[in-house]
């Protein structure tokens, strides 16, 4: 199942989601400008806004920003979830979109 409306890249890394108080670990499948795909082990509320915070690299600092949850479903005792950011700032959104073209001429050179 394709949710994505943006181009995704793969990124394997911690994602870090707070909601309602409470955190839990995700681990991220790709990343894109508008958003990421990630497998958590709890479900979360679709209702309710989430802080997340992840690295697009070890050596990157922090990208912390506001999202919400749309669309999941459960896979093996997982949930399988789409996230959309929604107030990713001019820096993050910068690092993201370098970080895509950095990877998408990786992986296509020409």
């Amino acid at each position: 199942m394709d949710h994505r409306q943006q181009f995704r890249y793969d990124l394997d890394t911690l994602v870090k989601i707070e909601q309602d108080g409470q955190s839990v670990l995700a681990t991220s499948l790709d990343v894109g400008l508008t958003g990421m795909g990630c497998v958590v082990t709890t479900e979360l509320a679709a209702d309710k806004p989430l802080l997340i915070s992840f690295r697009l690299s070890l050596k990157d600092k922090p990208i912390t920003t506001w999202a919400k949850l749309v669309w999941s479903y459960k896979t093996n005792n997982k949930w399988r979830i789409g996230l959309e950011f929604s107030e990713l700032d001019s820096g993050h959104h910068r690092a993201i979109a370098d970080f895509l073209s950095n990877n998408w001429q990786v992986a296509h050179p020409a």
